[in-house]
């Protein structure tokens, strides 16, 4: 999503990129917002995973437990699916493997980390990306917790779904390269690491969901028709969206035999034929399944999104960040809505599984709260430039209960 200020920024991929930003920091880097949130977070996380602990294998409804080995995994990689010999390992058991051989060779601490470590993780990418686009700290802080909730919230802790905390981990990182590759000068070389970045994202994004790239495709022809005079930057978009076309070209066929494998993630034949959730529950984050919070408390917590992300496109409704965030929701919550409608089959027996959209609705959910946050950003101040009158003391109160319902939703997270 491109931004509207700081586009002479040549860092944006790297740690010190979020310099610019006019923000006082505190005398001992430890007292920051960021790392006490981030502490508090992971303490979080070990207290909400206290069932977990103890010997045995790591599983969940849409989560069979992890090889025992790291060499079985690798030849598992390698190995074409028993039962079904013209069919190639999914490429998310390659990244699978990677990340295990990363983890000092245990594929089950890998799973452990994603799922449990999800929230502090998340919160760490997240929060760059708002430093960088929203001047107010409470602001950013807000966007980056109630983000970082969404796989927790959207029910990919209870249910094992290692492709959500891939997707709230990795898009942060994708806006921080989309934003380099839509900003930066044509003529800079380091001007092509946005839409190198990008593609290396998306390769881990389409390797746990396959389908993202029909929604990348349709952002990176929607990006190429705002920025059709600068070829440059349309040569980036080109790379952005060639690299994880390139790496799965070798399970192309694969996908030809069996086209359901689009649609599916990491063990989808656990997900079997639920029926189709309503267009309102998913549109508050409820329908996909157990693990979930109460209805009330969805209906709260996701409707609170809703009314920040509306309050911030009315205040800067012709604001790039804003409609890009907007366009993004949109054509995510289109696509979940599709995707719950259908049905295939996947190998290696053919059985029919629904698509679980826990990630598009990540990817719209996550796009209305930067939405939000950034239109919303300045209105404190803006209050404050203003005669006193009963505005004032309602947007105090607003805010506060905006703080109380995350704080209701992290709660929830922590007991239940």
């Amino acid at each position: 999503m491109a931004g509207d200020a700081d586009a002479s920024s040549l860092d944006e991929m790297t740690g010190d990129d979020f310099s610019s930003v006019a923000d006082e920091r505190p005398r001992h880097p430890w007292l920051s917002p960021i790392v006490i949130t981030t502490a508090v977070a992971i303490v979080a996380s070990l207290i909400a995973a206290r069932g977990l602990f103890g010997l045995g294998s790591l599983a969940a409804p849409a989560l069979l437990p992890a090889h025992e080995k790291l060499s079985d995994l690798w030849h598992s990689v390698v190995a074409p699916i028993y039962g079904a010999p013209g069919q190639l390992t999914p490429p998310w058991l390659g990244l699978v493997a990677l990340g295990s051989t990363l983890l000092a060779g245990q594929p089950e601490w890998f799973s452990t980390v994603l799922l449990c470590g999800v929230v502090p993780l998340t919160l760490l990418t997240a929060y760059p990306v708002a430093r960088r686009l929203i001047n107010d700290r409470r602001l950013r802080l807000w966007v980056a917790i109630t983000y970082a909730l969404l796989p927790v919230l959207l029910g990919g802790t209870n249910q094992g779904r290692l492709t959500l905390s891939v997707f709230a981990i990795a898009l942060p990182l994708l806006v921080t390269a989309v934003r380099a590759l839509a900003l930066r000068r044509v003529q800079t070389p380091e001007g092509w690491r946005g839409g190198w970045g990008a593609g290396v994202v998306l390769v881990a994004l389409a390797a746990f969901e396959p389908s993202i790239m029909v929604l990348a495709l349709l952002v990176g022809l929607l990006g190429a028709i705002f920025l059709r005079r600068t070829p440059r930057k349309i040569g980036r978009i080109g790379i952005a969206l060639g690299v994880p076309l390139l790496v799965m070209l070798p399970w192309l066929p694969s996908l030809i035999t069996a086209p359901g494998r689009i649609f599916t993630g990491p063990d989808a034949e656990l997900d079997g034929v639920p029926g189709a959730p309503s267009v309102w529950r998913l549109l508050v984050g409820n329908g996909l399944g157990p693990g979930l919070p109460p209805l009330w408390l969805g209906i709260t917590i996701f409707g609170l999104i809703w009314l920040v992300a509306l309050v911030g496109l009315a205040r800067h409704p012709d604001r790039r960040t804003v409609l890009a965030a907007w366009i993004t929701a949109v054509v995510a919550f289109g696509m979940a809505i599709v995707l719950s409608r259908l049905v295939v089959s996947v190998p290696p027996v053919g059985a029919e599984v629904r698509p679980w959209v826990g990630a598009y609705l990540q990817i719209g959910f996550g796009a209305l709260i930067l939405g939000g946050g950034v239109g919303v950003d300045g209105l404190s101040t803006t209050m404050k430039e203003r005669s006193f009158s009963w505005l004032q003391p309602m947007t105090v109160l607003a805010g506060v209960l905006v703080g109380l319902v995350s704080i209701g939703a992290a709660t929830w997270w922590v007991l239940a």
